[in-house]
């Protein structure tokens, strides 16, 4: 076949095609130049667009809002949504945005990815006061990817419809209808503390986060099959999580829910789990679950075998049921809290590398615990204060109960003070304190006690005291100058009440000869006199009340001052009473 010569192959074509323009770019290499720049410059010229435009924004945003004069506590920044803390330096403050020479400030913003924050927040430690955005129509059209409104007076959200926002925080606003936010890539949201109940325009939504916190929200289905990674429904109305069923939850939180049935967690990688202040009472819902924090305390949840084998670090079981922590056996918990428990045996707690830990006052055998190293808080003391306490006290509870032979269950005890500092208010039946003769006490409470000799106080450095009422011949407390409060009053106001009283008793006794008995008058229930009843008396005279500072006055037959009348009383003439601060 003879080969067409007449007809030039493709790589010539091209290779003529490649001449003529470089031919023609060396004729016209001024346009080729001009063309180069503006490509170059085309970057710089979207950021400056977008940049005016923002500027713009801001402008007319605090123009919208006039009744808002310091912007000080409002920011923009570049957002990382993986990275929700920045460093102070990528913060601009709104108040440096103002006229249209004040770009500058904002030259080093990358806009793509823009935070606009008209939070009301702290600024160097200065409460920024009336923060109320009430205009967001200025924002429309600008383009961020978060926006935070959190504690401002925001109700209507209109504004923000059609935005492609990833991030939004509404906390503590006024909102209620969130419809607007339909159809936005969002995959963070909080509105806790809003007046939100209906969040069926999540539907859809790509969220990752979200927080419906303090909110009358009940109905959850809307979230059903969204890749939720942290929820917190922490005071919702919440009963049902069967829509929750399945997700990949990380972080969730049922605080002070109604929440009771967990099956729907089975399978969850859950790391962290609050469900304290709930009707829980079984858990074996979270067996095999990878969970490293868990809040069961105040639930009704007695038995934790589920828990066993799980990869624990902080467990909470205070005001529970449970008795038996033995599941926990080998798990590597830093922080356990178990008080209010019935719980007595703690030696699983061997070896565990535990920083904080808090045992009830059933424990028994915790000398081992001196030995873990690893311990810097016990009951909210440091180790060392905690066992100079436990030391200080263990030899007076033996005293104590020695002494008082009447109480059989000390079950109720409840050691409470610092070093130097006892609270023994709890025993209602102690009456014998003797034991704590000598003990350089500072602070004593005796309160709700039956004790009547409090004799073994004299000579202690006592600062602070709470007497029962049954306590007999207390002048002997004048002596001590340390102290400066008896029964939560300044000691000058409580002797000066307690002469005051010990008169009145005195003027009680000799105008009423009649009365052989006087034993059960106890001169320390009615220090500061504020109360007086005298119901089952003959008195008709209440003239001596005269200046006295009562707000309760039960007088005969039962009845009692209120509202200005003493109904069916024997008392006729109540001038006495007037100016004194009376409420029943």
């Amino acid at each position: 076949m003879t080969e067409n010569l007449s007809k030039p192959g493709l790589m010539i074509r091209i290779a003529d095609l490649m001449y003529r323009a470089l031919k023609a770019a060396i004729r016209r290499w001024y346009i080729t130049i001009v063309l180069v720049l503006l490509l170059s410059a085309l970057p710089f010229l979207i950021t400056e667009w977008k940049l005016r435009q923002f500027q713009l924004a801001i402008i007319q945003l605090k123009k919208d809002n006039p009744q808002i004069k310091d912007w000080s506590a409002s920011t923009i920044r570049t957002v990382d949504l993986a990275n929700p803390f920045p460093r102070d330096k990528d913060f601009i403050n709104l108040s440096k945005i103002g006229k249209l020479k004040d770009m500058n400030s904002l030259n080093k913003i990358f806009f793509e990815d823009l935070e606009l924050c008209l939070r009301n927040h702290n600024i160097n430690a200065r409460v920024i006061p009336d923060f109320k955005i009430k205009n967001l129509t200025a924002l429309k059209g600008i383009s961020l990817k978060s926006l935070d409104l959190s504690y401002t007076n925001i109700s209507d959200l209109s504004t923000l419809k059609g935005m492609q926002l990833k991030s939004l925080d509404l906390n503590d606003t006024q909102v209620e209808d969130i419809s607007a936010l339909k159809g936005m890539p969002l995959e963070y949201l909080n509105f806790g503390k809003t007046h939100v109940t209906d969040i069926s325009a999540l539907k859809g939504m790509p969220l990752t986060s979200l927080g419906l916190r303090n909110t009358q929200v009940s109905d959850i289905s809307a979230l059903k099959g969204m890749p939720l990674e942290d929820l917190d429904l922490y005071n919702t109305q919440v009963e049902d999580i069967s829509a929750l069923k399945g997700m990949q939850l990380q972080e969730l939180n049922f605080r002070d829910t109604q929440v009771k049935d967990i099956t729907p967690l089975k399978g969850m990688p859950l790391v962290k789990l609050i469900l304290a202040n709930t009707p829980v009472s079984d858990i074996n819902g979270l067996k095999g679950l990878p969970l490293k924090s868990l809040w069961l305390n105040d639930t009704k949840v007695s038995d934790i075998n589920a828990l066993k084998g799980m990869p624990l670090k902080n467990l909470y079981l205070n005001n529970t049921q449970v008795s038996d922590i033995s599941p926990l056996k080998d798990m590597p918990l830093k922080e356990l809290f178990i008080v209010n428990t019935e719980i007595s045996d703690i030696s699983i707690l061997k070896g565990m590398p535990l920083i904080r830990l808090k045992i009830p006052k059933a424990a028994e055998n915790i000398e081992f615990l001196r030995s873990m190293k690893t311990l810097e808080d016990i009951n909210s003391k440091s180790a060392t204060d905690f066992w100079k306490y436990y030391d200080f006290i263990t030899p007076i509870l033996l005293e104590l109960k020695k002494d008082n032979p009447q109480i059989l269950d000390w079950k109720d005890l409840r050691i409470k003070g610092n070093l130097n500092s006892l609270n023994l208010s709890s025993i209602s039946k102690l009456n014998d304190i003797s034991s704590l003769k000598g003990i350089p006490l500072t602070g004593l409470n005796l309160r709700n006690t039956q004790v009547t000799d409090i004799s073994a106080l004299k000579g202690m450095p006592l600062i602070s005291l709470q007497i029962p009422k049954t306590a007999k011949n207390i002048e002997f407390l004048r002596s001590i100058k340390t102290l400066k409060r008896i029964n939560g009053n300044g000691i000058a106001f409580f002797w000066k009440d307690y002469e005051h009283f010990k008169s009145c008793l005195l003027n009680l006794k000799k105008n009423n000869p009649q009365v052989k008995n006087w034993n059960y008058i106890n001169s320390l229930s009615g220090i500061p006199l504020t109360s007086l009843n005298l119901t089952g008396t003959q008195v008709k005279d209440i003239s001596a009340l005269k200046g006295v500072p009562l707000k309760k006055l039960q007088v005969g037959g039962g009845f009692q001052f209120e509202g200005g009348s003493l109904a069916s009383s024997e008392v006729w003439d109540i001038s006495s009473l007037r100016g004194m601060p009376l409420k029943d």
